[in-house]
């Protein structure tokens, strides 16, 4: 499995998402969001959300990390009738017990892409619409 291992950070002091550079054994983390900067991460840690990147994309291929809300909207087919129905959901993406997981359901989050995905007669598109710490209001 070749999965890239990212991290992005929330402080919540700042109330700004940063993109993590690099992660030091020494406890810095290298940040960029509008000019790269290196946090001390022991000194921080109050103040840091660290999210971990799922290895997965969205349907618009952007990445989808740990604390991101997920717009789901599952099509379904019924040929007998000649419709199409559909559902839309939010989900939360966390991570438990070394996996990440859709929150809401606490099923792992490859199952949940692969098993809704998958259907000659239902398919459904993944959009990342927000997180928990910049769009709270969408939880709601």
């Amino acid at each position: 499995m070749n999965r890239q291992i990212k991290f992005r950070a929330w402080h919540k002091g700042q109330k700004q998402m940063f993109t993590a550079l690099y992660l030091t054994f020494g406890g810095k983390i290298g940040v960029w969001n509008y000019e790269e900067t290196e946090i001390d991460f022991a000194s921080d840690y109050p103040y840091l959300e660290l999210m971990q990147f799922t290895g997965l994309l969205d349907k618009n291929g952007k990445e989808i990390y740990e604390g991101d809300l997920l717009n789901t909207k599952t099509t379904f087919e019924n040929n007998m009738a000649d419709r199409r129905f559909q559902s839309h959901t939010i989900r939360q993406v966390g991570f438990e017990a070394g996996c990440f997981i859709d929150i809401n359901t606490s099923v792992a989050l490859f199952d949940r892409l692969r098993n809704l995905s998958y259907s000659p007669y239902r398919w459904t598109d993944y959009e990342v619409i927000g997180n928990v710490f910049e769009n709270p209001e969408l939880l709601k």
